[in-house]
């Protein structure tokens, strides 16, 4: 019989995936082009106002990635986008989901020697994440934990990004970063995508924690909810309910300015909720309102509406006629409205400070402009 000749198989090779985005509410970050494994272009869902915020898959382990995003086509009605005003800015990535609660979670070590979840809705119990050198936690992979420990006492989710580049010559900003797993969040801020709002929510409302109220305005334009949070408080002796003032936050009118929540809405809203001296006085005898998510649909798309949705237009916005009919409601049940906060955050270097109060009612200019030197003098102060 003929000898068979016998070859050794010849393994089969294929190129590795390509990064790509995933396609979610509140992340706005699409992927144009693969130059190799380790350079991906990518652009923005909608011209937006100096944000951006992908979900990235397929990236290679232990390689550094350079993403380039060209402002080229990004411009607005509002703004001219221009890469000069990212210098100096530097984004952050998490390797958490960014639609579940947990990746908004940091915690903090006691005196005590234990980390604590700041997770205001849980009991001190039910917060406790252990003494060890990192905190007890779900949203990172525990071999990847470490790589958020701000300092022996601080973690948080989210971490900058290890470099960028700004070219002003070809209008691109890159991010240079190596990954230990094969997915990960980048952002220019720290989003805050509908789906988390709204399981915020829901678990504030069954925390069923005292004086707290869900109110449902309505719905928005593309029928997602419209939400106010109210706080009540016990009126002491001797006060009409015609003397409680009133007090209405709210933040997010602009879809992508989402520190206006972090920092202004859930701050306040924890702070009060907070068992110190200062937040029982604040809330003693006052109505809170909250709104944390003025333009849900805005905030879902990651668009910047440059008109925003109070302008008088005809036919009026639904939202704003929703929000109209629920403060009309509040009055005619005998409420006052007293001070209206509304919050907002530049995104990129726009302006020469970042704190200001740029609008004045000229026929109460005093006591706006002593309020204002007011919070701006405790904000130094701090």
């Amino acid at each position: 019989m003929p000898h068979c000749l016998e070859f050794p198989p010849i393994p089969l090779r294929f190129p590795p995936p390509k990064i790509s985005a995933t396609a979610v509410d509140g992340l706005n970050a699409q992927v144009y082009d693969c130059l190799s494994p380790t350079e991906v272009n990518f652009i923005l869902k909608h011209p937006v106002h100096d944000w951006f915020c992908g979900q990235f898959n397929n990236l290679p382990i232990g390689k550094q990635v350079t993403f380039g995003l060209s402002m080229v086509n990004n411009n607005t009605a509002r703004d001219i986008a221009d890469v000069t005003k990212w210098v100096g800015l530097s984004p952050v990535m998490t390797y958490a989901d960014p639609e579940k609660a947990g990746a908004y979670v940091w915690y903090s070590k006691g005196n005590d020697g234990r980390w604590q979840s700041s997770d205001f809705l849980l009991s001190d119990a039910q917060r406790d994440a252990g003494a060890g050198d990192l905190p007890v936690q779900q949203a990172i992979p525990a071999n990847l934990s470490a790589q958020f420990l701000v300092d022996t006492h601080t973690w948080i989710p989210w971490k900058h990004v290890d470099g960028t580049d700004v070219n002003t010559n070809l209008n691109i900003f890159r991010i240079k970063q190596s990954f230990a797993a094969d997915s990960a969040c980048i952002a220019m801020g720290t989003p805050c995508p509908y789906s988390y709002m709204s399981s915020f929510i829901d678990e504030l409302r069954d925390a069923h924690r005292p004086g707290v109220f869900i109110d449902a305005i309505g719905q928005s334009r593309e029928h997602r909810q419209l939400t106010a949070i109210r706080l009540e408080h016990p009126m002491p002796a001797g006060i009409i309910p015609d003397d409680q003032p009133t007090i209405l936050v709210y933040s997010l009118e602009h879809g992508t300015e989402y520190d206006s929540f972090w920092a202004g809405s859930y701050g306040m809203l924890r702070w009060l909720l907070s068992d110190t001296p200062a937040a029982r006085q604040a809330r003693q005898g006052v109505h809170w309102l909250f709104i944390p998510m003025l333009d849900p649909d805005g905030a879902a798309d990651c668009t910047f509406d440059v008109g925003d949705i109070f302008v008088g237009v005809y036919p009026p916005h639904p939202d704003a006629v929703a929000y109209a009919k629920y403060i009309i409601k509040w009055i005619d049940a005998g409420h006052r409205l007293d001070m209206v906060v509304n919050l907002h955050n530049e995104e990129c270097n726009e302006m020469p400070q970042h704190i200001m109060a740029p609008w004045i009612n000229v026929n109460r200019q005093a006591e706006e402009t002593a309020c204002n030197r007011q919070v701006f003098d405790a904000m130094r102060a701090a």
